[in-house]
């Protein structure tokens, strides 16, 4: 029985950064003979992914080295495998690199998994991200908790009297029937 190459590698959970977060990594391989500084979208203890504007764009299968901050330490600089390549579009309100003649410069989503991180540094962001996506699914319960009881208090006089007609209903089919 052969074994079937798999489409993706294996990935951690990823989280998506936040405007509040420091998103700025810097990167750069043999195409490039300068650190580029980009932002990154979302981040796992097995990779993360960035925005490249065009001409700085790495290769798909090549390796880049990049730097980018983790908790508790400055910053973490570790080889990766750019394992994707897209086209991104930003929404039409964050839309803020033009060239020389005022066009939208074209940009791409660069998802590259982690080559060479220490076991150490893995854990202690894998630990990291596991605490941001749990405060933020317990803020999202928190927020669908308040959302309920504010739907409940605008609308208590609805479903009491919802409650008095479905009551009086009862109470009239059931004076109906037993006469």
């Amino acid at each position: 029985m052969a074994v079937k190459e798999r489409k993706f590698k294996g990935r951690a959970s990823r989280y998506n950064l936040k405007p509040f977060h420091d998103k700025t990594i810097s990167y750069s391989n043999a195409q490039l003979s300068l650190q580029t500084a980009t932002d990154f979208l979302n981040i796992s203890s097995s990779g993360l992914a960035f925005v490249a504007q065009e001409g700085t764009t790495p290769e798909f299968g090549s390796i880049i080295k990049i730097t980018f901050p983790i908790p508790e330490q400055s910053s973490l600089t570790v080889r990766a495998q750019v394992v994707r390549l897209d086209s991104y579009r930003r929404p039409k309100w964050y839309q803020r690199y033009y060239n020389d003649k005022d066009e939208l410069i074209s940009e791409f989503v660069v998802g590259v998994h982690f080559l060479n991180i220490k076991r150490e540094n893995q854990k202690q962001l894998a630990t990291h991200l596991f605490r941001l996506i749990e405060s933020e699914k317990k803020e999202r319960r928190e927020q669908k908790l308040v959302f309920f009881k504010d739907g409940l208090k605008k609308s208590y006089t609805w479903i009491l009297l919802s409650f008095i007609c479905v009551l009086l209903t009862a109470l009239s089919l059931n004076l109906y029937f037993n006469s």
